[in-house]
């Protein structure tokens, strides 16, 4: 099922960025799983999900760290 462009792009900006965290504090040999789900009758609406099996964490209070306002275009 399709999406619309601003939503797909959002997205795939969002777990890129998560991805990202995910292999630089996770750990080696962690793995990442990526889930989306797609509303069957709004179109707009895409659910995604990243987890890792890694030890890292996140921590608001990192120098430097800027969460989701870090990622603004």
């Amino acid at each position: 099922q399709t999406v619309a462009s601003p939503v797909a792009t959002a997205v795939y900006f969002a777990v890129s960025e998560a991805l990202t965290n995910a292999a630089k504090h996770a750990g080696p040999q962690a793995r990442a799983v990526v889930a989306l789900e797609v509303q069957e009758d709004q179109e707009d609406q895409l659910r995604a999900v990243v987890t890792d099996d890694g030890g890292g964490g996140a921590s608001p209070q990192a120098p430097g760290a800027t969460g989701l306002a870090g990622m603004a275009q």
